[in-house]
């Protein structure tokens, strides 16, 4: 279907980091996030937010991308799987206790416990650091997402980017070839495998030749047709 799309819908700090890049070697633009009221270059959306609010903003910046995952995507999973049937939905998971110790380095690094976003996710678990309630709420998540596409393999797959190798159970899901290329782990640091880096921007360039070509065939057709008549 041509509006299906494909959405990673497990919780930040599980692997969407590299489920992005390697969609992207699988020749599928993917969106990883996106800015909520973090100027610049963010969308601006009046608290408190609420799925409501967050689909009808994240609805106008799905075209141009074949994939999304990461935070907002992964709260909406119930509204895209509405808006877009025949998607596909992967939940990146991992261990709660290695998932906890990587969000609270997250988040205070990053010093954005009290963010709106994350006030929408955790409620004031995040802000207050009631890290523990913070895995119950992950947990929660994942057994929602879990029963909501419970007897539709076809359209759900479950994944431990930590502990499986990704290629075969994703591309079988997908239908798409395994590719030559390692599965790109991002580490804690944030590094990837640079070739894996390469081949995601030379699929990038790739598609956007090809859009840039596309569309002056269309013209140059229409200045034929103009011509002939």
């Amino acid at each position: 279907m041509s509006s299906s799309k494909i959405f990673g819908v497990g919780l930040q700090k599980t692997g969407t980091k590299s489920l992005q890049i390697g969609l992207g070697l699988l020749g599928l633009r993917c969106k990883h996030g996106l800015r909520i009221n973090r100027p610049p270059r963010s969308i601006t959306i009046e608290p408190p937010l609420t799925n409501e609010k967050v689909f009808i903003e994240c609805s106008k910046h799905i075209k141009g991308a074949e994939a999304f995952c990461d935070i907002p995507w992964a709260m909406l999973f119930r509204e895209f799987d509405d808006r877009f049937p025949g998607s596909k939905f992967i939940l990146t998971v991992r261990d709660s206790e290695r998932w906890r110790k990587s969000l609270e380095k997250h988040l205070n690094t990053e010093k954005r416990a009290g963010s709106d976003i994350h006030t929408w996710i955790y409620g004031d678990a995040a802000k207050i650091g009631d890290f523990e309630r913070c895995v119950e709420i992950y947990e929660d998540h994942n057994e929602a997402v879990r029963s909501h596409f419970r007897g539709r393999p076809d359209d759900f797959l479950e994944i431990d980017i930590t502990k499986e190798d990704v290629w075969p159970p994703l591309c079988r899901f997908l239908g798409l070839p395994v590719p030559k290329e390692e599965f790109p782990h991002v580490n804690a640091t944030g590094r990837i495998n640079r070739d894996a880096r390469r081949s995601t921007r030379l699929q990038r360039w790739i598609s956007e030749r090809e859009i840039r070509l596309k569309r002056r065939f269309r013209i140059a057709k229409t200045s034929l047709r103009r011509i002939s008549d």
